[in-house]
């Protein structure tokens, strides 16, 4: 085993539940623009929750790949986009990635931002989830959404955005 995935395993050992609890928080947001409680209410606009915010300002501080521009990990794009689909009020986001821990290699993060601009849902993965998989409601006025997925080995990768 290698040193760093014996960090890594140390790492993930040591923060036991505190893990466990942000991996099973909330992903759903909605409420006012200017409210980042989290609730719902107000004029039906996207919640500015200030914890997705940072998480997502740091995941792109490292660059942002595409399909058409996958900069060093050309070749990974099939395995890296996230697509979405939407239902509804809600929409679900897929990343064809597989998620394991054993092997130290998985989606780390899934999230949305919307024509705004505004983080509307996020999920944390810690790789032992079956798969790379998040759906989020949609808050109300809502009308396009831009996918983003986050893998622990090949950066942040984001996908094509769609009209809800």
């Amino acid at each position: 085993m290698s040193a760093h995935t014996s960090n890594r395993r140390q790492f993930l050992q040591n923060i036991g539940l505190g893990t466990a609890a942000i991996a099973t928080l909330p992903i759903f947001g909605c409420g006012d623009k200017d409210d980042d409680t989290g609730g719902g209410g107000g004029d039906g606009g996207a919640t500015v929750n200030d914890d997705w915010e940072a998480m997502a300002a740091d995941l792109e501080a490292a660059g942002i790949f595409t399909p058409d521009d996958p900069g060093e990990w050309e070749g990974k794009e099939g395995s890296h986009t996230p697509s979405v689909s939407a239902s509804g009020t809600s929409v679900t986001v897929v990343t064809d990635h597989g998620m394991s821990v054993d092997e130290d290699h998985w989606i780390d993060h899934i999230y949305l931002r919307d024509q705004d601009g505004v983080v509307v849902g996020l999920q944390m993965f810690d790789g032992t989830e079956a798969e790379a998989s998040s759906t989020f409601s949609l808050p109300e006025g809502t009308t396009s959404v831009t996918p983003y997925s986050s893998c622990n080995l090949h950066g942040l990768w984001m996908g094509d955005t769609i009209d809800v």
